[in-house]
């Protein structure tokens, strides 16, 4: 073996032993941010969107306690919603891999509506991400 592989062989376990952090470590870091993302992000009135979001960081997706997961829409003329979910938790504390989040609604008005998903009241919220809703041809609006 030669000198430099040695010191060359522990930065790589250092590294490699970073990465395995738990999901404390990562929560207590503060890396930690939700992503958000809708099934149909465009369509005709009325229209069915299918919300998911899960805690990730750049390296995986991250469990959590969750008390509360709030969902809010801002939408065409001053429209707001709050949607609560009181321990509604799909996170799968066993596999790690279906981490997520899940809502589902209809948007029956067209426009623009905005969408963002907050977490046990604050401590983690999403970006807003957007569905526009198009009226449906040839139907006449009252």
């Amino acid at each position: 073996m030669k000198k430099w592989s040695f010191p060359v062989l522990l930065l790589l376990l250092a590294i490699g032993c970073q990465s395995n952090k738990s999901d404390v470590a990562l929560f207590e870091e503060g890396k930690i941010r939700i992503s958000l993302s809708a099934d149909i992000r465009q369509g005709y009135d009325p229209l069915t969107v299918t919300f998911n979001a899960f805690l990730e960081n750049d390296e995986r997706t991250i469990n959590r306690e969750i008390r509360e997961i709030k969902w809010l829409v801002k939408g065409p003329h001053g429209f707001t919603r709050e949607h609560v979910q009181d321990s509604f938790n799909f996170q799968d504390q066993e596999a790690n891999q279906e981490n997520f989040f899940y809502w589902e609604t209809v948007f029956h008005v067209p426009g623009r509506y905005q969408v963002r998903v907050i977490i046990n009241e604050g401590e983690f919220s999403s970006n807003y991400t957007s569905v526009k809703v198009l009226e449906r041809p040839g139907r006449r609006r009252n």
